[in-house]
């Protein structure tokens, strides 16, 4: 199954491209950070991240486009306790690391000849695991590498919205999306205990038309 994700998605995203024809077309990157925190059966807070991608905006229809997206995402979460034995507060913060698909349609809000341009999207991700590490703190023991205890992949679904500052081929943009995962993340051992990625993210960055 793992395999088959693997490929069907890139597979996907070149048939798109494949069929863009003269269709209108931008590319640019994106970087900002992320605050993630797992929901499910165990009560999280968040934790900061850094996110880093590219991608190409694709008109379909009238104000309608496509933007197929690659980062490099760091999610996670930390929980906030008390050590038991000493009664001092405790921290114990779980990195995941995930390049991270996302393939949102949207519909661009902007009124003819303004320089910004609001837009609104929404589509399903998928994630590749890279890193899953465990800190402690304070603890002097080192970072627990828990890669094995988490699926290999990830999905979900992204909502956004964004704005684009330029008229002409070139424009910064912001946006500002959350990142709902659906999956449980948690190996087949521990799926009896459901945790789900959540991230809340902050965007910037440049595109121009090609």
């Amino acid at each position: 199954m793992k395999r088959l994700i693997a490929i069907a998605t890139p597979a996907l995203l070149v048939l798109m491209l494949a069929n863009v024809g003269h269709a209108q077309l931008a590319v640019g990157v994106r970087a900002g950070l992320s605050y993630a925190n797992l929901g499910g059966d165990v009560k999280t807070d968040s934790k900061t991240g850094f996110m880093a991608g590219a991608f190409a905006s694709i008109g379909i229809s009238g104000n309608f486009f496509l933007q197929p997206e690659v980062y490099y995402a760091q999610k996670g979460a930390k929980i906030e306790g008390f050590d038991l034995a000493t009664g001092s507060p405790i921290t114990t913060e779980t990195s995941l690391d995930y390049i991270e698909l996302q393939v949102p349609v949207g519909i661009d809000l902007s009124i003819e000849n303004e320089t910004v341009n609001p837009r609104a999207y929404a589509g399903p991700t998928l994630g590749f695991a890279l890193r899953c590490e465990v800190v402690t703190d304070p603890s002097d023991d080192p970072p627990v590498d828990c890669k094995d205890s988490v699926k290999s992949y990830d999905f979900g679904i992204v909502f956004g919205i964004g704005v684009e500052f330029g008229s002409g081929p070139g424009a910064f943009v912001a946006d500002l999306r959350y990142d709902l995962g659906l999956a449980n993340i948690n190996d087949a051992e521990r799926e009896t205990v459901s945790n789900k990625n959540r991230a809340i993210q902050i965007l910037i960055g440049y595109r121009r038309g090609i």
